[in-house]
Order: structure tokens, then sequence, then C-alpha cells
């Protein structure tokens, strides 16, 4: 581990609204009323005030700020700042934490670029000097919207008159306290800093200002706050470093000072929404309405900056795939995989969406919101009145353009946002008496005891979202009528041409096919038939039989089969597994004994 010195574990306190009833919480555990006894936990000192209140809950108020004495010493401070402006999700009331009060500081000299002051009990920020603290990061919730992150530290002049602006900057390079060096952080490019300030703060000298008597300043450190919990920056700690100011040196007291009251720490204050974020990863955008998916237009480069997005059939290529942030201010960037550019909001209504060069304008921060059936809407910070939509018109040659419109009645504002997930179950309806879903609930839960979850049991679904739940899912298991080239989906087929046209490593993430249909592994190796087709396309393992099965036959050899997974078995001893049980339950010709796997015969789900 990187930080091993000097840091103590901080359970933080997290308040949470519920129906208009604020709940406060130390860790996962309800905070006790005033008459109960403090849970068994280990909070920093953030009051000065000490209580002698043995192990009962004292409660008392400060200019706003709700403070808890939980007993033996130890304190809960939880600031309260109003309820949030309500977008396009309702946010709970503001709540803020402290980071750690034992970090990791030193500072650089230009003077002595080769000297380690890691042990000093001063931290120098000036024209020759700069600055470096690290605290661990409190853990807040995944749907958290930090409002303002604050850097706080005590500074002394050894003059009288002046002053000094300094600013704050994110580390971007790992650094050790007991051996970095100004030569050693010289090697990285601007020293491994970055070159934007989030904050300044202007140290004026006084006469009452000194070594003994130091000074509280704070400077804003939200935008390198917010980048860490995004995941857009590793936390290397904050830089000071002087902007400008009559005086070429200002002093900060250390944690070797020993003076706890004036160690460097930081605060975070937060709302969340309500319900979960999208969590960070890449996707596959599905309208709704026509069951398409965005992608870049293809009459222009799928790098061109103002490409128009469009909708057009799953491809799996790049220029479909969108790398979706949440960036801790209640909004997302989308980022194009193929081109590296941002999903952008046009400025008038029914105008199209484009690709453009990220900036971080309000057209490129979108709200996501999940809907009741399990789609999502997204609108731009820009006008949250106005939806991401599949454009009006036929759809043509070029697709159909994606617009922002005003709420639609038909779904076309509806989206779909397909991540990698666990395991995806499809099920042609059930006809003339055949259940084909009736192994699902089993499937579940044997893949369940591989640590899989499985997200969606999908009953209706075209041959282009068939595709795009194999290439998303790391197990797919297809229940449905089928022949050698093609499985029945509702009203479409999903054929071998149709996977064929697919990008060469279309499936590349997912590890199980098996269809559960009639005829799909027929003739076996070098045939063309639709295990092959997708066993071509990069799934490890696929399966498919070479002769018809039993509908019901097949649900109880799925339910052995899947079993066998969950126990760690092969894919092979599964089958084997399987056919075993159909031989001990079945007096009558045993179909599913014909089956047929295309790929790795050992793969374990793990």
């Amino acid at each position: 581990m990187k930080r091993m010195k000097k840091f103590l574990s901080l359970l933080l306190a997290c308040m949470l609204m519920l129906n208009g009833t604020v709940l406060y919480a130390v860790g996962e555990e309800a905070l006790p009323s005033e008459t109960e006894t403090a849970p068994d936990v280990a909070l920093s000192d953030v009051v000065d005030e000490k209580y002698d209140a043995g192990d009962e809950i004292v409660e008392w108020r400060e200019e706003g700020v709700k403070h808890y004495y939980l007993g033996d010493g130890k304190y809960q401070a939880v600031v309260q700042v109003g309820d949030m402006v309500n977008q396009a999700q309702s946010r709970s009331t503001s709540t803020t934490v402290n980071s750690s009060r034992y970090p990791l500081d030193t500072y650089l000299s230009s003077f002595y670029k080769d000297v380690c002051y890691g042990e000093s009990d001063e931290v120098w920020v000036g024209s020759y000097y700069v600055g470096l603290f690290y605290n661990n990061r409190p853990t807040l919730p995944a749907n958290a919207v930090i409002e303002s992150a604050t850097m706080h530290f005590s500074y002394y002049y050894h003059v009288s008159t002046g002053s000094m602006t300094v600013g704050a900057y994110a580390v971007e390079e790992y650094w050790d306290e007991y051996t970095v060096t100004w030569n050693e952080m010289d090697a990285y490019p601007d020293m491994g800093i970055s070159t934007t300030a989030s904050g300044t703060v202007t140290l004026a000298a006084s006469s009452t200002n000194s070594e003994t008597n130091p000074t509280r300043a704070s400077v804003s450190i939200t935008d390198i706050v917010r980048s860490w919990y995004s995941k857009e920056r590793s936390n290397e700690g904050i830089a000071l470093k002087r902007i400008s100011g009559s005086n070429t040196s200002v002093i900060l007291k250390s944690y070797e000072s020993e003076d706890e009251d004036h160690y460097a720490y930081y605060t975070i204050t937060y709302s969340t929404l309500d319900g979960n974020v999208v969590p960070k990863g890449e996707y596959y955008l599905q309208n709704a309405k026509f069951e398409k998916f965005a992608e870049i237009d293809d009459d222009a480069s799928a790098t061109t900056d103002g490409a128009i997005i469009e909708i057009w059939n799953f491809n799996a290529e790049a220029d479909q795939k969108w790398n979706i942030t949440y960036l801790y201010n209640g909004y997302y960037k989308i980022i194009s995989t193929a081109s590296g550019k941002a999903l952008t909001a046009p400025t008038s209504t029914n105008a199209s969406i484009t690709q453009n060069v990220y900036t971080g304008t309000d057209k490129q921060l979108w709200v996501i919101k999940k809907n009741t059936d399990g789609t999502y809407k997204l609108s731009p910070k820009s006008n949250q009145s106005q939806y991401m939509a599949a454009g009006a018109g036929l759809i043509t040659a070029r697709g159909r353009n994606v617009e922002m419109r005003e709420e639609q009645s038909d779904n076309r504002d509806d989206w779909e946002i397909m991540i990698l997930y666990d395991a995806t179950l499809v099920a042609i309806p059930a006809g003339s008496g055949h259940p084909h879903d009736a192994s699902f609930l089993d499937v579940q839960t044997a893949l369940g005891n591989r640590g899989y979850v499985t997200n969606r049991i999908v009953t209706e679904v075209t041959a282009s979202g068939c595709s795009a739940y194999i290439a998303t899912s790391k197990v797919f298991y297809s229940r449905s009528h089928g022949n050698t080239t093609a499985i029945q989906l509702n009203n479409e087929t999903l054929t071998v041409t149709k996977i064929n046209n697919l990008e060469a490593n279309a499936f590349a993430d997912c590890k199980l096919v098996v269809y559960g249909a009639c005829l799909t592994g027929k003739g076996r190796e070098g045939a063309i038939n639709l295990v092959n087709a997708t066993y071509a396309k990069g799934v490890t393992s696929v399966i498919g039989f070479e002769l018809s099965v039993n509908c019901e036959e097949m649900n109880m050899w799925a339910t052995a089969f899947f079993n066998a997974i969950g126990q760690g078995k092969s894919i092979e001893k599964a089958c084997e597994a399987a056919d075993a049980k159909i031989t001990e339950d079945w007096d009558d010709i045993i179909t599913t004994d014909s089956w047929y796997i295309a790929g790795s015969k050992n793969t374990v789900l793990n």
C-alpha cells in the first residue's frame, strides 16, 4: 500500500433525507437518540469542547452546526447548509465530512534541490518553495453531489507586513514524504502538478501572526476533489504554490510540529441524489422506441469534431460505444470511445446532438435519470426541460438523427444504457404450452453461486438487441425456437448472416453462450451454424444442439447444466452432468445429449 505511515482510519458521518425526515448515521449504524448508549465507533475529534457525559449522547448547536458527543472523547459534527436546488433529481440536505487530520506533508526547495524536508515541522510555500500535502479521502456515497471541498491550514510569517496569494493545485504524481525532493518532482512535466489552480487565497501578515499564534486560512479544492471521486485523477494530494504578492515565502504548520490544532485537513460538503448513479464504464445507448443504437454519423469520420449522432443497428464497433463518467457534481460526461469527444447538446430545440472536444460546458454535462421501467432519460445541464431523443422522419440508409426534444409520449426519448452484465437470459414468449423461461430462476440462483448477478430477463428483443446482449454479458442464455442458422426472437430472427456482419471481436467480453434451441449446432465443427458463427466473434465457449430439443426437457437440462456450473464444474463436465440428470428423469428419447461446444470445453466461470 502506498500510504502506510501516520494514518488513522476514519469512520465518517453520513446524513440521509428520507421522506422529509433527517436520519444521522455513523458508518452504517443509525445514530442513537439522546438517551441511548453511544455506538462503539472511532471518530476523529472535530470540535474543541470536551463534555464529560459518560457514554450518553449529548447534542448541542453552534452557529448552525449540530454536534454530537459519542463518549470516550469522540465527536461527530454535521453542518447543514440548506436544501440544494432541485434539478432533474431531488437531493438530500447537505452533509459535511472531514478528511483525516494526520496528513503526509513536506515541501520542495529550489535552493536545495536534493534535500528532503519530510521530517521538518514546517512547510514552506513561496517563490522558491512548493508545499505538498496528502490526506486519505473520506468515503462518500456513490450518488454524492460534492457541493464544495475546502482545504484548511495554519500559516505564519517572520515579518509583520505584506501578503502572498497562493493557489491549490492537484498533485498528479506519487511522492514519498521521506524521500521526495525538488529534483525528483522536476523530472515530471510541470513538476507533477496540475497547471490550473482549483482555488486561491491571500495570506496576510500582521503583528499578531506568528509561529506561536498562526492564522487559520482555507482555499477551495472542489474541482480537485471531484476529479478524485470520479476517478479522472488519482489522489496524490494537494500542492500549495505562490502566485503573487509582496512577500516571497510563508510557513505552514506541518504534522511533525505536533501542533494538532493546526494540522492541514480538508472538508467536503455534499448532498445525495435520489436513487443510484450510473457507474463509470463503457456503454451502448439503445433507443427504447426504435431499439437501435446511438452512434457517430457514418457520413463523417468517427473522429470529426461536430459530427452528428444518429441511431442505427447494433454493430459492436467503437462508434457505438460511450464512456459515461459521473462527475460528482450531479452531472455526467459522455465520451465517444471512437473519437474521445463528448456528447454535446445543441442550442435550439429539435436540433441534432453532436460530438465535440470536451470543455466541460453546460451542453456537455448531462443529467441521467432512471425511469420506472428501467430505461433512462438524458437531459443537458444547459436545458433540463429537453431530452435526448430519436428525431423525426423515416430511418434511411444514413439512420435517424439524435436530437434534443421536449418530453415525448412514445419512448423516443427513453434509452437503455447497456453495460457489461454478469448474465442475460432471453426467452421468447410462451406459446403452445411451451414455458421457455421456466428454468430462469434456477439459472439465476446457480450463477449467483459463482458471484454472478443476472440483471434482466428479457421476453421481447430484436436481433440487433440480442447481439448487444451477447456483447455486453459474461453469460448469455436463450430459450427459443431455432434451426441451423437462426433462432426466433418474437417477430425477428438472429441469423448467422447478421452475426457475421458484426465486428471481428464483437463478443470478446462474453465467456459463455448457450442456445437452448433446436439444431443450432447441426454439423458441428466446420459447419455453417449459429454456434460456430457466434464463437467466431470472440466468445470463449458456445453451446448449441445438433438435434431438435424438447422444450420441457431443455428447461430441465439447463437447470442441471447451470447448477453444475454454479458448483465450479467446467463447461464440458456441466454438459455431462446435465445429460446424466435427463437420463435419470426421462424414459423416452433424449434429445439434449446432442450438445456441441465450440471453443473451450474446460472453461470454469469465475
